[in-house]
C-alpha cells in the first residue's frame, strides 16, 4: 500500500530540482565533449547527436538512465498525490489522472531507449524512443494542466505557467518535426564532410535543420521546467509505503487442522463455531503484523 500525506518539508520536493540539474548537466557535458572531440558541429546539434559516439555516449547513457528513473518517481508521486487530494469531480479527475500516469511512464521509457540505442547504430529504435519521450511528455503535460484546472490545487499563476509550458512544448515539437522534414528535402545529395552531425550551409537545408535542432532543445527544456512546477506540491508530501507481512503461527495452523479434521468426521457439535473463531483469530493475528516504512 502506498499513500501520500502532508508533512512540513519533504525530500520529495528535491526530486524535480535534481532532475533538472542532472539532465541539464548531462546535455551540457555531452555537448561540450562532442564539440571538443569534433564529433558534432558547434551550432546546436540534436540532443541525441551529442551522445552518439564514445566517450560522450557512455556519459549520456548513464546519466539519462538515472534521469529516466527520477522522472518515473516524479510521475508516480504526482499520480498518488492527485489520488489522495483531489477536491471535486472525483471520478473524472481520477480517470484522467490514471490515464496520465500510464502515458507519462512512456516518457522515461523513451528516454532509456534514446540513451541505449544511438541513432548511428539503431535508428528505428532510437526514433521510437524519441517519439515516446517527446510525444508522451507533451500529452502528460496537457493532462496535468487539465487536472490542475479541475482540482484548483495551485494558484492561478501556476496554472497559467503549466498551460504556457504545455503549449510551448507542443509547438516546439511540431516545429522540430516539420523543419526536420523540410531540411531533408532541401539537402543537396550527400553531406560535404560525409557526416550528418556536421551539417553545413553548403549542404543545403542548413537553416531548416538549425530551426529543428533548436526546437528540440526547447522541447527538452520545457519538460524539465514542467516537472519543476511540482516542487512546491511535493515539498508538502510524505510517501508512506506499508508492507503487510503474513506470519504463520504453528498453534493456529494446528488448530485449523484439528478443526478441519473434526468437520470432516461430521461432528455436529460447535466445531463450526470454533473453526470460525480460530479463523478470525488468525486473521486478527495477521492484520497486526503490519510494518510501516
Amino acid at each position: 500500500m502506498v499513500s501520500c500525506s502532508c508533512c512540513g518539508r519533504s525530500v520529495l520536493g528535491h526530486f524535480p530540482v535534481l532532475l533538472l540539474i542532472l539532465t541539464g548537466g548531462c546535455f551540457v557535458a555531452t555537448y561540450a565533449i562532442a564539440v571538443y572531440k569534433g564529433h558534432v558541429s558547434i551550432d546546436f546539434p540534436y540532443i541525441s547527436d551529442t551522445g552518439a559516439r564514445p566517450p560522450e555516449s557512455c556519459i549520456f547513457t548513464f546519466f539519462l538512465t538515472i534521469s529516466a528513473f527520477i522522472a518515473a518517481v516524479i510521475i508516480f508521486v504526482r499520480y498518488r498525490h492527485i489520488v489522495e487530494y483531489n477536491r471535486e469531480d472525483v471520478e473524472r479527475v481520477l480517470r484522467v489522472n490514471r490515464f496520465a500516469f500510464y502515458i507519462g511512464m512512456g516518457s522515461p521509457l523513451g528516454m532509456i531507449m534514446v540513451a541505449s540505442f544511438q541513432d548511428i547504430n539503431l535508428l528505428p529504435l532510437h526514433l521510437i524512443g524519441a517519439g515516446l519521450s517527446f510525444g508522451c511528455g507533451c500529452i502528460y503535460a496537457w493532462l496535468h494542466t487539465y487536472i490542475t484546472f479541475r482540482t484548483h490545487s495551485v494558484s492561478r499563476l501556476m496554472l497559467d505557467v503549466r498551460f504556457a509550458i504545455s503549449l510551448f512544448a507542443s509547438t516546439a515539437l511540431l516545429v522540430c518535426m516539420v523543419y526536420a522534414e523540410i531540411a531533408l528535402t532541401e539537402l543537396k545529395g550527400k553531406f560535404n564532410e560525409g557526416n550528418a552531425f556536421k551539417w553545413k550551409t553548403a549542404d543545403g537545408g542548413y537553416q531548416s535543420h538549425l530551426v529543428s535542432t533548436v526546437a528540440e532543445w526547447c522541447v527538452g527544456l520545457s519538460f524539465l521546467l514542467f516537472f519543476l512546477t511540482f516542487t512546491k506540491d511535493f515539498c508538502r508530501l510524505a510517501l508512506d509505503v506499508r508492507l503487510h507481512l503474513q506470519l504463520h503461527d504453528p498453534l493456529l495452523v494446528s488448530g485449523r487442522s484439528v478443526s478441519n479434521a473434526a468437520s470432516r468426521r461430521g461432528s455436529t457439535t460447535c466445531n463450526d463455531d470454533e473453526h470460525s473463531s480460530l479463523l478470525r483469530s488468525a486473521d486478527d493475528h495477521d492484520d497486526n503484523q503490519k510494518f510501516v516504512w
